[in-house]
């Protein structure tokens, strides 16, 4: 869905990492893999591949969605507040696009359903729909906030 609308291809050269480092497979153990929750969280072995091991640029968009990620789930949450099928179909298309990128398979799925309806003007799912977005965006949010610290490249 996601893949190829937002630089599919892994980012290689000068400063592309080749293997990515250990910490980046635990942001997300323990999600979107066999026998665990599919519901919440980043795939982490994803997420490094879709930024070709770049540590420093998923930190970077990390800490943007950190940054942002609130105002938009306030902007869905108010488009449903207000029954405005159009806001949400806004507001839930931007959401859906950087879960995406970051590799929030199943929060990106439910934006992408939040979308959808709010494009038909169908609004009867989006209540129930907003809560399980809101619960998949906080999973997200402890994920990228472990992933957003900067790390010393020297060790401890």
């Amino acid at each position: 869905m996601t893949g190829g609308e937002h630089g599919g291809r892994p980012r290689q050269g000068p400063g592309a990492l080749d293997q990515p480092s250990p910490e980046l497979h635990t942001v997300g153990r323990g999600t979107n893999s066999a026998g665990s929750d599919p519901t919440l969280g980043i795939d982490a072995a994803k997420l490094a591949h879709q930024f070709g091991g770049d540590e420093a640029l998923m930190r970077e968009i990390a800490r943007m969605f950190l940054e942002d990620g609130d105002e938009i789930m306030a902007e869905i949450g108010n488009a449903v507040a207000a029954a405005d099928a159009s806001a949400v179909e806004q507001a839930a298309h931007k959401l859906k696009s950087t879960l995406g990128m970051l590799a929030a398979d199943s929060a990106a799925a439910t934006a992408c359903r939040l979308e959808y309806l709010g494009r038909r003007n169908d609004l009867s799912e989006v209540h129930d729909l907003l809560g399980e977005l809101d619960r998949q965006v906080d999973q997200v949010r402890r994920e990228l906030t472990a992933l957003s610290e900067p790390r010393n490249a020297n060790g401890p």
